[in-house]
């Protein structure tokens, strides 16, 4: 360990080597550890960004209070290319995977809910299907919300029929049929269904799912629902570490996320990026709405600017 490390956890954190280390692979202190996971894809987006752009820190809490943030400036950066002189700046939100996604959102601690998982994203994936239950959530939420807010429009349903939901995923070619993906799962070790490595994303599927879990109120509507709203920033920069173990960043445009089926100011916590199985898929596959490099995402995105707002910007 060099000695400037060293120094760092002895004058901020008054530990050793070993004492820290310890603190931070307590299960118990995960939320401290996703911090420290944070921050460092925070400085390596930065890093990226500093190619390219012009960049201003966003304060985490303005002159004020919380009060005075303000909703189109809720992300991490502004930024612009360094050949704009013009006041146009896109908010940048910084975000990492959801450590336990796999945990949460599926069972895979089972070879038959494994390979029903698989199979229906393979065989029973229907666009039309998935982008008509949004749309009857949608139309259910809009009577409610206009019966009791007499006189006033709900924001209209935007999802693309093209790319309806929350999920892209890529698992093209891996199975010819059902048969030989349930013959691949059922010779998997065992110990890729163990829930010690399935809840750490070291099972039989990787699941590359975002995690946005604040709770925010719409400015028009007053839902109240967990997630940003859409107009909160730009572009959204996600890290993959802690599904490829490397500080990969896909962008996205939070014009073309689907915004909650039931509330259309919102974005999902939760968008899957790709979906990986052990072995015969080696890395995720990147597709729209995400984009592997951020030029791209500005270019075919279409992302919102915005005005420079001076009293957000973090000016140490």
């Amino acid at each position: 360990m060099s000695r400037n490390l060293v120094s760092i956890l002895k004058n901020d954190f008054g530990v050793d080597e070993s004492t820290f280390i310890e603190s931070i692979n307590d299960p118990k202190n995960a939320s401290a550890k996703g911090s420290i996971l944070g921050a460092i894809s925070e400085v390596i987006l930065k890093r990226l960004l500093s190619k390219k752009f012009e960049k201003k820190r966003i304060k985490e809490k303005p002159d004020g209070g919380f009060d005075n943030k303000n909703n189109e400036a809720r992300g991490d950066f502004y930024i612009r290319n360094k050949k704009n002189n013009k006041n146009e700046w896109i908010v940048v939100e910084c975000k990492g995977l959801k450590s336990n996604s796999e945990k949460h959102a599926h069972n895979f601690y089972d070879k038959k809910n494994c390979f029903n998982f698989l199979n229906k994203k393979l065989y029973e994936f229907d666009k039309s299907k998935i982008y008509d239950r949004g749309y009857k959530t949608y139309l259910k939420s809009k009577q409610k919300w206009e019966i009791s807010n007499k006189g006033r429009k709900f924001p209209n349903f935007t999802w693309n029929k093209n790319f309806p939901g929350l999920e892209t995923f890529n698992l093209k070619n891996l199975w010819k049929n059902p048969e030989e993906l349930y013959n691949w799962i059922y010779k998997l070790p065992d110990n890729l269904f163990d829930p010690k490595n399935v809840d750490i994303g070291k099972g039989a599927i990787k699941i590359l799912m975002t995690h946005m879990p604040s709770s925010r109120i719409g400015i028009h509507t007053n839902i109240k629902s967990t997630g940003p709203l859409k107009g909160e920033f730009g572009i959204l920069a996600l890290d993959l570490y802690m599904r490829t173990g490397s500080h990969k960043f896909v962008f996205a445009s939070s014009n073309d996320l689907n915004h909650q089926p039931a509330s259309p100011e919102h974005l999902s916590q939760n968008y899957t990026v790709d979906i990986v199985p052990y072995g015969i898929k080696k890395k995720p596959i990147i597709s729209f709405p995400w984009y592997e490099n951020i030029d791209d995402c500005i270019k075919y995105g279409n992302p919102v600017y915005r005005k420079l707002d001076e009293t957000q910007v973090d000016q140490r």
